[in-house]
């Protein structure tokens, strides 16, 4: 998201400690991203308040597509020989188990909070991602993947394009006809998705298949032009799943038919698709592949 969306980031916390603490105090940002803030005659009770003030003032705050998560600490200074240092380092050792505890279900609320920013900006893209996670349930399911992979590879199909929340709106709801610097920008959503999965353990797993979902069999597609065996299955899966979703929907001239699109994609088996997916694909196509929401 660039420095500039961390600045932004950085000083609606500092409005949201600002907000919440009306007390006379102290408010100083003490690290990259930490901020103190000394409250005299404050007891534990009105720490604890004043910590989940800050974290709804923070919580409504907005900074573009960037989200951010709030992890907190208080420590109060109770007798006059325990030391400002002695405090601090309380405070903090709090708010590094608070950060440590909830660090899963943080970072889970923030892929669900990009992907509903994304969605909000671009309601199609809530429907191609549905679509393609649905497809790609089907397909793993008709290659003989186990259940807990089908689902793996369903939500990969999912969060495929998460990386599109960089681009602009002019280019998010574009969708075709894109000119050459337009073409560029879309282009780098693989790449930018694989970055944002990667920051959380819980979706380390599914950023190759985000990166590689515009490879092509053949070694022609982008970011690397990787070729064959090499192009993760789950960005095999993806890529039949999103051209079926694209084709006949609103990203090309003419939405295709459900039968022409899918002899397109067999026409380009061992070419731009898999064989193996492809195969698979079409047998799932045989079995009313038309009502494949129906497994979202």
């Amino acid at each position: 998201f660039g420095h500039t969306a961390g600045d932004r980031l950085l000083i609606e916390a500092a409005a949201a400690f600002k907000k919440a603490s009306s007390e006379k105090g102290i408010l100083a940002r003490i690290g990259g991203d930490e901020f103190a803030l000394v409250l005299p005659l404050c007891d534990e009770a009105r720490a604890n308040e004043i910590m989940a003030e800050i974290k709804s003032a923070f919580g409504l705050s907005s900074s573009g597509d960037i989200i951010g998560s709030l992890s907190l600490g208080a420590s109060t200074k109770t007798e006059p020989g325990q030391s400002m240092a002695e405090t601090i380092e309380s405070a903090e050792n709090r708010m590094y188990r608070e950060k440590t505890i909830n660090r899963t279900k943080n970072n889970t609320n923030m892929i669900r909070k990009i992907m509903g920013r994304l969605h909000e900006r671009s309601p199609r893209e809530k429907i191609h991602s549905e679509n393609v996670y649905a497809l790609c349930k089907r397909i793993a399911r008709e290659m003989g993947l186990s259940e807990a992979e089908v689902n793996r590879v369903a939500e990969n199909g999912y969060y495929h394009d998460i990386g599109k929340i960089v681009l602009d709106d002019s280019v998010l709801t574009k969708h075709r006809n894109f000119n050459e610097e337009e073409y560029r920008k879309m282009q780098q959503h693989s790449v930018v998705g694989y970055r944002i999965l990667n920051l959380f353990d819980e979706t380390l797993d599914l950023s190759d298949g985000v990166l590689s979902h515009h490879e092509h069999w053949d070694g022609s597609g982008y970011p690397k032009g990787t070729a064959g065996e090499e192009i993760p299955l789950s960005g095999r899966i993806i890529a039949v799943a999103e051209a079926y979703d694209a084709m006949t929907n609103d990203y090309y001239e003419r939405s295709k038919t459900h039968e022409e699109a899918v002899a397109e994609i067999e026409s380009l088996a061992g070419s731009r698709f898999d064989r193996r997916v492809v195969s698979a694909f079409t047998k799932a196509a045989g079995k009313n592949i038309r009502e494949m929401g129906s497994d979202k």
